[in-house]
C-alpha cells in the first residue's frame, strides 16, 4: 500500500527570466514567478486551506498576467474479491480547471495572496480514508479573488461490481476577458472477469477514456491538454495487471492539473491503487521597465558680448544624462524638438528658449532646465506708459501720489531714475515700477538686459513734474491753548486761519467739524448746540489750489465752559428716627445742606445747577451703630467734585459693643452622682451685667449644647446675649464636672465592694445573700445553695450564689405572670429585687452601656486565672467589673454546669414570653458579652447597680 505524505507549507518560489539577449537597446525585461506544491490531500480541506504564500508587486510593474491550474483528482483503487467475482476496473481522476488572466492592473508594493492546489491522492486499495480531491488554486488581492481554478472532484470507487465514476472539474471564477476552462472528466472503469481501468482527465482539456473489458491490457490514457494552454498537463493512463498475485497502480497525472489513472486487476486476491493527480500551479509574469533611474544632466548657456554683432552661442554640457540602459539626446527650442540634434552640446544661432532632452525607449523623456538666448539685433526694449496711457504726468509735491509705469517688454529689465536726464540710478527690477513721495521733477526709464552685463534703454523717457502745495500754517483758537471764557449762551465761535499759497491760487477752503458744517473761507464759524456746557468742538481745514494740490490738514479743538470742577463743603447730619424702640433709623436727605456748602467753580453756572449724589441714598435703613455716607456734587457739564464722607451715629448703644457686658460667675463646679450623665444637664442662668439700663429688660440668653454624657472633666459653655435690634454678643463660662466615689452595698450582714464604670456604680461581686433587704428569707428552692457547690466555702466566696429569676425579682416562685415591683427614684423607676436598699437589678440597656464603656470583653472579665478556664481570664486591671466563670444550675436536670466556662446575670428587662427572662451572658468561647433569653427557673448570678440618689452641686 502506498503511504500518503502531507507537506503543508513547502511552497516553492522560483523566478524565471525569459531567455533572450540583454541588449542596450532593450528598455524592459519580462519576468516570471511560479508557485508550486507537491502536497496531495487526504480530504477536501486542502482545497481551501492548504499552503499559501504572498507576493509583493516589484517596482516599475503596473500590469501582470496570471495562470492558475487546479490540482488533478486521484484515480480509483481496486479491492480484492473472491475468485470469479468482485473485480472491477476503476475510474480515472478528473483534471483541474484552467484560468488565465491577462493584463491585470497593479501598483508597486501591492501584496497578493497565492494558494496552490495540491494533487489528489490516488485511492489506496479499498480504504475510503484517502480521498481523491484535487486542491483549488487561487490568487487574491486582499479579499478580492483575481483568479480561481477549482481542483478536480473526488473519485468514488462505487459499490462492488459497479463501475467507478470519473472526477468532474468545478466551475471557475475569473475577471472578464480571462481564459477559463474546466478540467476533463476521468474515464469510467468496467467490471467483470477481465476489467479495464479508466484514464485520467486533462487539465483544462479532454476527458479520460473508459476501460474496456475485451482488452486484456484494457486501459487507455486520458486526452492531453491542448497546446494553447501553457503548463496544462495530461491525464494518466489507467493500468491493469493480469498477474494472479501481483498488484499495480494507475499512472499519475502528467504535469500540472492532470487526473490520475484508474487501476484494474485479474481475478484473485490483488489490490491496486489509483494514480495520483497532477499538482496545481500558479504562474505570474510581468514586464519591468527601466525608467526609474533616468536623469537629464545639466547644461550651461553662453552669452553674447556687449556688441551689436549676432554670433553663435554654444550651449555646453555640464553633466551628462544617466540611465540603466542606453538612451539618446535631442534638443528643443521654444518647446519644439529641433530635428537632427542628438549631441550633448548645441550651438544656438537665433533668439529663443533652449533645453536638452534625454529619451530611453519605452520611458517618458526627461529635460534639463531651460536657458534663454537673445541676439542683440532682436532686442526691442519697448515704450514706457502709465495706467492712463500718458508719458508725462503732473503731480503735487509731498502728496504720496504714485504712478505705475507699464513697459511693453516685461522681460529681464532694470528700472532707472534721474533728475537731469543725464545721470541715471538703478532703482528696481520689479515690473511695474512705482514712484513714491515725489519732491521734485523726476525722469524714469528702463534698460532691457539681454545679458547680465548688456542692456538696451527704453525707447522713451517718462517725465513726472512736481508742483508745490499750499500750506495751512495755523488756526485760532489753536489746539494747545483753547480759550477759557466760552459759555453755553454764546451764539457762535469764530476760527481764524493763516494760509500760504503754493504754485497756484487757492481756490477752495475745506472745513470739517464733528459739530457739523463750518461756514466761511479764511475765517470759519461754529454755531454751538443748546445747553452745550462741557461739549468739545473739533475742527480741521485743508485748502486746494488751481493746480489741484491740496494742503495737509491742520486741526484744533475747544471745550465750552471748560473751567474748574465744582467744590463740595463739609456738613453734619444725624439719622432720621422712625421708631427708636425698634431700632429703626434712616439715612437723611443731604441735598440742601450739601448745595449750601458747595461752589460751582466757573462763571457760567449757579449752585442751583448742581446735583447732589449720596451713597447710601436717602431713607436707607441704618443697621449698624455707625454708618458712613459718601457725598459729592455734579454740575450740568457732568463734572464731579471731590468725594467726601459723613459718619452717622445712632443715638442708642446696643450689645454689639462688647465692652458694656459681663457674665458672672465665669466658673461653676458641678457634682454629678449616680446616673446624672445619662441626661443633658441644664445649667443655672448666670448673672449678666449691662451698663445700658434701657436694654437690660429686653435681652435674651441662650447657651451652646452640652454633651449627653457628662464625664468628669472641664467643659466650656458659650452664652449668647441678644438685643431686640438683632445684635448679639457672646461670653464663655467654664464648668467642672466631678464624680464622688461609689458607696459600698450591705445586705444580709455582708458588705459588697463597688466600682464606677462610666457614670454608674456597680457591685464588684456576685450576690450571696439569702434574705431580702426587708429581712424576709429568699426561698431556698430558688437558690443554688453553697452546700451544693463543689468546694463550697471557696466557691461561695469566689462566685457567690445562683438565683432563679423569681428570687432575683422578689416574686413568688413559679409565678410566671407576676411582674417585678418597681420603686421610684430621681432617675426613674427601678426593680430592687434581691439587691440592697438603693440598689437595683440592672436592665438589659445597663449591661449594653457598661459593655460599650468597658470596651473589650477582656476588660469585663476578672483577671484572676483561677476564675476562668486556662487562657480565658480578663485583663489586669480591666474595668473593675470582675465577671467570674460561676457556671449555672439547671433545675430541670438538677445539674450544676460549666464552672469556669460561663457566667450569666439576670436583668429586669421583660420579654413577650412570660416563661423566659433576659440575661447578660459571658462565655469562654464568645468574644463579647451576649444578651440571651432563658427559662426563669434556671439559677444565674446577680449584680446590682446604684439607682436611688442623684446630686447636682
Amino acid at each position: 500500500m502506498k503511504k500518503l505524505q502531507l507537506c503543508v507549507g513547502s511552497v516553492l518560489l522560483t523566478a524565471i527570466f525569459v531567455l533572450g539577449l540583454f541588449m542596450n537597446q532593450l528598455s524592459a525585461q519580462v519576468q516570471e514567478v511560479k508557485f508550486e506544491t507537491d502536497v496531495f490531500t487526504s480530504g477536501n480541506t486542502d482545497a481551501t486551506t492548504g499552503p499559501t504564500t504572498t507576493w509583493a508587486v516589484p517596482a516599475g510593474v503596473t500590469s501582470i498576467d496570471i495562470i492558475a491550474i487546479g490540482g488533478g483528482g486521484g484515480g480509483g483503487a481496486v479491492c480484492p474479491g473472491f475468485i470469479g467475482a468482485g473485480t472491477r476496473g476503476c475510474a480515472g481522476g478528473g483534471g483541474g480547471a484552467y484560468v488565465k488572466v491577462n493584463s491585470y492592473s497593479v501598483n508597486e508594493g501591492d501584496v497578493l495572496t497565492i494558494h496552490v492546489g495540491s494533487k489528489g491522492s490516488g485511492h489506496q486499495s479499498c480504504s475510503s480514508t484517502y480521498r481523491g480531491w484535487g486542491g483549488d488554486s487561487w490568487v487574491k488581492k486582499g479579499s478580492t479573488i483575481i483568479a480561481l481554478a477549482k481542483g478536480a472532484s473526488d473519485v468514488a470507487d462505487g459499490a462492488v461490481n459497479e463501475p467507478g465514476t470519473g472526477g468532474q472539474a468545478s466551475a471557475c471564477i475569473a475577471p472578464s476577458g480571462s481564459v477559463v476552462r474546466s478540467g476533463g472528466n476521468g474515464g469510467k472503469g468496467t467490471t467483470g472477469a477481465w476489467c479495464g481501468a479508466g484514464g485520467g482527465g486533462a487539465a483544462g482539456g479532454g476527458n479520460g477514456e473508459n476501460g474496456r473489458t475485451v482488452d486484456w491490457n484494457g486501459t487507455h490514457p486520458g486526452a492531453g491538454g491542448t497546446a494553447s494552454l501553457a503548463y496544462a498537463g495530461n491525464g494518466g493512463k489507467g493500468t491493469y495487471s493480469s498477474e494472479f498475485f501481483a498488484s499495480n497502480n494507475g499512472e499519475a497525472g502528467k504535469n500540472y492539473g492532470g487526473g490520475g489513472g484508474g487501476s484494474a486487476t485479474a481475478i484473485g486476491w490483488i489490490e491496486a491503487n489509483g494514480g495520483d493527480g497532477g499538482p496545481g500551479i500558479v504562474v505570474i509574469s510581468y514586464t519591468v521597465n527601466n525608467c526609474n533611474n533616468l536623469t537629464p544632466g545639466a547644461i550651461s548657456a553662453g552669452t553674447w558680448t556687449c556688441s551689436t554683432t549676432d554670433t553663435a552661442v554654444v550651449l555646453s554640457n555640464v553633466t551628462a544624462a544617466t540611465s540603466d540602459v542606453a538612451g539618446t539626446y535631442f534638443w528643443q527650442k521654444n518647446g519644439t524638438t529641433i530635428s537632427g540634434t542628438n549631441a550633448v552640446q548645441y550651438t544656438a544661432t537665433a533668439t529663443g528658449t533652449y533645453r536638452r532632452g534625454y529619451q530611453v525607449t519605452g520611458c517618458t523623456p526627461v529635460y534639463t532646465s531651460a536657458v534663454t538666448v537673445t541676439r542683440p539685433s532682436d532686442v526691442n526694449p519697448g515704450t514706457l506708459t502709465d495706467n492712463e496711457n500718458k508719458t508725462v504726468k503732473n503731480v503735487c509735491k509731498n502728496s504720496d501720489v504714485s504712478v505705475s509705469l507699464i513697459a511693453s517688454n516685461t522681460g529681464n529689465i532694470t528700472w532707472q531714475k534721474s533728475t537731469d536726464k543725464i545721470n541715471w540710478t538703478d532703482v528696481s527690477s520689479v515690473t511695474p515700477f512705482t514712484v513714491n513721495n515725489i519732491t521734485q521733477d523726476v525722469y524714469v526709464r528702463f534698460v532691457y538686459n539681454y545679458t547680465t552685463t548688456c542692456g538696451v534703454p527704453s525707447n522713451n523717457i517718462y517725465t513726472i513734474h512736481a508742483y508745490n502745495r499750499p500750506v495751512v500754517n495755523s488756526l485760532t483758537p489753536p489746539t494747545n491753548t483753547p480759550p477759557t471764557n466760552l459759555c453755553s449762551n454764546q451764539t457762535s465761535y469764530s476760527i481764524v486761519s493763516e494760509v500760504t499759497a503754493g504754485d497756484a491760487v487757492i481756490s477752495t477752503y475745506n472745513w470739517t467739524s464733528d459739530a457739523g458744517t463750518i461756514s466761511g473761507s479764511g475765517t470759519g464759524s461754529i454755531v454751538p448746540t443748546e445747553n452745550d456746557c462741557g461739549t468739545t468742538y473739533r475742527y480741521s481745514l485743508t485748502v486746494t489750489d488751481d493746480n489741484g494740490c491740496t494742503s495737509d490738514p491742520e486741526s484744533g479743538f475747544f471745550t465750552v465752559n471748560d473751567n474748574e470742577n465744582p467744590t463740595v463743603g463739609e456738613i453734619t447730619a444725624t439719622p432720621t428716627a422712625v421708631d427708636p424702640t425698634t431700632c429703626d433709623y434712616l439715612v437723611p436727605d443731604l441735598t440742601e445742606a450739601v448745595k449750601a456748602a458747595s461752589g460751582t467753580g466757573d462763571n457760567c453756572t449757579s449752585n442751583d445747577d448742581l446735583t447732589v449724589v449720596q451713597n447710601p441714598a436717602a431713607n436707607t435703613p441704618i443697621t449698624a451703630t455707625e454708618t458712613t455716607v459718601n457725598y459729592w456734587v455734579v454740575d450740568k457739564c457732568g463734572r464731579e467734585s471731590e468725594h467726601k464722607q459723613l459718619t452717622l451715629t445712632r443715638p442708642d448703644i446696643t450689645t454689639s459693643d462688647a465692652a458694656y457686658i459681663t457674665i458672672e460667675p465665669t466658673e461653676v463646679n458641678v457634682t454629678l452622682y449616680f446616673g446624672a450623665c445619662d441626661t443633658a444637664y441644664v445649667l443655672p442662668e448666670p448673672t449678666v451685667n449691662i451698663d445700658i439700663p434701657e436694654y437690660s429688660s429686653a435681652l435674651e440668653l441662650s447657651h451652646s449644647a452640652l454633651p449627653t454624657r457628662m464625664e468628669p472633666g472641664t467643659y466650656t459653655v458659650t452664652w449668647t446675649i441678644s438685643d431686640p435690634c438683632g445684635n448679639s454678643v457672646q461670653r464663655q463660662q467654664t464648668i467642672t464636672v466631678v464624680y464622688p466615689e461609689c458607696p459600698t452595698a450591705t445586705i444580709d450582714g455582708y458588705t459588697y465592694q463597688s466600682v464606677r464604670i462610666g457614670c454608674e456604680c456597680w457591685t464588684a461581686e456576685n450576690l450571696r445573700n439569702t434574705k431580702y433587704s426587708n429581712g424576709s428569707d429568699i426561698p431556698a428552692a430558688s437558690i443554688y445553695n453553697s452546700t451544693e457547690y463543689p468546694n463550697e466555702t471557696e466557691n461561695l466566696n469566689t462566685f457567690g450564689r445562683l438565683y432563679s429569676w423569681f428570687s432575683a425579682m422578689h416574686v413568688p416562685e413559679g409565678n410566671y405572670s407576676a411582674p417585678p415591683s418597681l420603686r421610684p427614684s430621681p432617675v426613674g423607676p427601678y426593680v430592687q429585687g434581691a439587691c440592697p436598699e438603693g440598689w437595683a437589678i440592672p436592665t438589659e440597656a445597663d449591661y449594653l452601656t457598661m459593655r460599650e464603656i468597658a470596651g473589650s470583653l477582656l476588660n469585663v472579665k476578672s483577671p484572676d486565672v483561677n476564675t476562668w478556664l486556662p487562657g480565658h481570664a480578663g485583663n489586669n486591671p480591666g474595668s473593675g467589673f470582675n465577671a467570674k466563670g460561676a457556671g449555672y444550675y439547671d433545675d430541670a436536670t438538677s445539674q450544676y454546669l460549666n464552672l469556669l466556662g460561663q457566667t450569666d446575670f439576670w436583668t429586669s428587662t421583660t420579654t413577650s414570653d412570660i416563661t423566659k427572662g433576659v440575661c447578660s451572658e459571658i462565655t469562654h468561647v464568645c468574644p463579647e458579652m451576649l444578651i440571651k433569653e432563658y427559662d426563669k427557673g434556671l439559677r444565674f448570678s446577680i449584680r446590682c447597680i446604684k439607682r436611688d440618689e442623684i446630686l447636682l452641686d
